[in-house]
């Protein structure tokens, strides 16, 4: 599999903590997160889980948004996933990685296939 994603934090952390980053490096070209990603994983709680792995994957790109939350997605999504929603819809990314599963249609970008 090949192509570029847009990454929300919970598979960045998971991969972290067990040191397997580099499974979404071999996957794909690119992988890219929202500034706003990236601050939840700086600020990662006490413990900093993951974040030295995290901090040593310089192939990870941070991108900010160029335009402002959509309001809608904000009624549905916490605001790391709704900003990885933003993004792929900004850079017209093909794939968005997440672990958290929406059942409606609000919740998935319009450019995006299911």
């Amino acid at each position: 599999m090949r192509g570029s994603i847009v990454s929300n934090t919970g598979p960045i952390i998971a991969l972290a903590l067990v040191d397997r980053l580099d499974i979404l490096q071999s996957l794909f070209e690119a992988v890219t997160i929202p500034e706003e990603v990236h601050k939840e994983l700086l600020e990662g709680g006490s413990a900093g889980r993951g974040l030295v792995p995290y901090q040593k994957a310089d192939w990870l790109k941070v991108h900010p948004l160029s335009s402002p939350l959509d309001p809608l997605l904000m009624t549905v999504l916490d605001f790391g996933e709704a900003s990885v929603i933003q993004l792929a819809r900004e850079t017209k990314e093909s794939g968005l990685c997440s672990y958290r599963r929406t059942e409606s249609a609000e919740g998935r970008p319009r450019h995006l296939q299911p």
